[in-house]
């Protein structure tokens, strides 16, 4: 799959104004976003001395609140612009520029005791989430690990399509926002298992990993 260029472009203009847009989002999609990132780490669960992917960092919020459990960060973009802002904040942790749907980077280790992610997958359409979820959880994180997922989200497809309707004017057609109800059947037809914890009015937090 090639990469999008023109979503890659407008990250890489955002970049310079993200923390501004992220911090005064009371209504969608940005709403009850520091709750959002507090309990990916939360659901987490790091331990000192883990390795920990963050997947999508931007411009490192999450990786802040990272750091806090003493763990290993490695931080993934597709946007160059976006990482140097990270890379300013947070000059300890190694970051990648890397696309998700372009393979996994030899830069990066095999495996992670955990991979976390925020307002990354929403730009990816149901059967691309589910093939990743599966490929990440499969080959790069361990055994007992998990792969904690903060983004757009809604308990259900109904009530997404209510709030496509509430936020028509902000409602982006070309990304595909989660639904627990429907995510988590898709997950279970692909071995997968999931829990979901709606964090705000748009915003939710799902743990995964490969059935035991």
């Amino acid at each position: 799959m090639k990469p999008d260029t023109s979503r890659r472009d407008l990250f890489e203009v955002w970049a310079a104004g993200y923390d501004k847009s992220v911090s005064t989002g009371e209504e969608f999609p940005f709403n009850g976003y520091e709750q959002l990132l507090d309990t990916v780490c939360e659901q987490a669960q790091l331990s000192a001395g883990q390795l920990v992917l963050d997947l999508g960092t931007g411009t490192g919020n999450l990786v802040g609140r990272l750091l806090k459990s003493d763990c290993k960060i490695w931080g993934t973009d597709f946007s160059t612009a976006m990482l140097v802002k990270a890379g300013e904040k947070y000059p300890q942790v190694h970051f990648i520029v890397t696309d998700l749907l372009q393979g996994w980077s030899p830069k990066l280790p095999s495996r992670f005791d955990k991979i976390v992610s925020t307002y990354v997958f929403h730009e990816f359409d149901l059967n691309s989430k589910i093939s990743l979820l599966q490929t990440l959880t499969g080959e790069h994180l361990q055994p007992d690990g998990w792969l904690v997922i903060g983004d757009i989200s809604f308990p259900a497809s109904e009530i997404r399509e209510q709030a496509s309707a509430r936020w028509h004017n902000r409602w982006d057609q070309e990304e595909h926002y989660w639904a627990a109800d429907e995510i988590m059947a898709s997950c279970c037809e692909a071995g997968l298992g999931v829990l979901y914890t709606q964090v705000s009015s748009c915003a939710g937090v799902y743990k995964v990993r490969p059935q035991l």
